[in-house]
């Protein structure tokens, strides 16, 4: 099982949370600023600002992009590599059904106090932005 699991019903259409997932001008509505790239084997990035403790740089490769239901890519960041999948599919009625998972912490982040509460903490307001994006 992956270490952030979340499921979220959007209440908008499968291509168009398909775009929002792509698209890197919606994308820096709901993440971060950044150059993402859909194609397989492509490489782009985050930027959010810099902390004391973090230079604010997420690098990207694309994995898989089977439009509009998976998409999947590394998240890599202060010296760990971990994968995002996106799984959609459409509910007949309108709305989306938006599976998400990031694995492969290490086990040292594992075993730190609060890392994967905090990486699903910070990955269900993200999507709680995209929400509030798509619905609004």
């Amino acid at each position: 099982m992956a270490d952030v699991v979340l499921d979220f019903t959007i209440k908008n259409s499968i291509d168009k949370v398909w775009e929002a997932l792509t698209d890197p001008k919606i994308l820096s509505q709901w993440i971060w600023d950044n150059n993402f790239n859909s194609e397989v084997g492509e490489k782009s990035e985050f930027r959010a600002p810099a902390t004391d403790w973090w230079d604010g740089v997420v690098n990207i490769e694309t994995l898989v992009a089977e439009k509009p239901e998976k998409l999947v890519y590394t998240w890599a960041t202060m010296g760990e590599t971990t994968k995002i999948t996106w799984l959609l599919s459409d509910n007949g009625d309108g709305t989306t059904e938006l599976h998400f998972e990031q694995d492969g912490f290490s086990a040292e982040t594992k075993a730190r106090e609060g890392a994967i509460a905090g990486a699903t903490y910070a990955w269900t307001e993200n999507i709680g932005k995209l929400s509030g994006l798509l619905e609004g």
